[in-house]
């Protein structure tokens, strides 16, 4: 019968191991305790590599997500892409409108050709309810009160249709006019001309 086990604490260990051991030999020796199985533990050599390895692999890792942008930085670009060509496009529209208004502004400065009259809309037409004296309408027989029902034999039903079928002329064209006065229709002809100095 083997002594009780007795805690490492509870005596002089080293001796308690010493005797031990030599026992345990002994017993080897006679043949009456099998030896003990080899632990399948790894060797320290073996471990050392597997650690090795493991940090190897985290190393790659590591170096593979440096290289490649997270998700938010990818989004995060994308984004500030669309919003430069969102300010890009909406400053070309800008600049477009900015040079139509200054296009504009030339014509109607002095370059827009001019009739000399006042229109305004109705429910039969568009009526002239001014005209400038000395102007080419005046010349043309036009006179307040007139329905013009065309321009150029194209019939014109509000004021913009006025203004649109004016708006391929230049200064010096000669246009036909359409109107009616009263029951009676007339067909006239205006040479158009640069609007007087100091008019709108």
């Amino acid at each position: 019968m083997s002594p009780s086990p007795r805690h490492l604490w509870s005596g002089d260990w080293q001796l308690d191991s010493a005797a031990a051991a030599e026992e345990l030999a002994n017993r080897r020796a006679q043949g009456g305790e099998p030896a003990e199985p080899q632990s399948e533990l790894p060797s320290p050599r073996s471990r050392a590599s597997a650690a090795t390895r493991v940090a190897a692999r985290l190393r790659s890792a590591i170096r593979r997500l440096r290289g490649t942008p997270r998700p938010g930085r990818a989004h995060l670009r994308g984004a500030l892409l669309v919003a430069a060509l969102v300010l890009l496009t909406a400053g070309a529209a800008f600049g477009v409108t900015l040079l139509l208004n200054e296009q504009s502004s030339t014509t109607a400065s002095g370059e827009h050709p001019w009739l000399g009259i006042d229109v305004a809309g109705s429910p039969l037409g568009v009526v002239v309810t001014d005209v400038v004296p000395g102007s080419p309408a005046q010349a043309a027989g036009l006179e307040r009160g007139d329905l013009i029902t065309g321009i150029d034999n194209q019939p014109v039903g509000t004021v913009d249709s006025v203004s649109a079928a004016l708006d391929g002329a230049h200064t010096g064209s000669r246009i036909e006019i359409q109107f009616s006065r009263g029951p009676v229709s007339f067909t006239t002809q205006a040479t158009l001309g640069a609007p007087p100095a100091g008019s709108p």
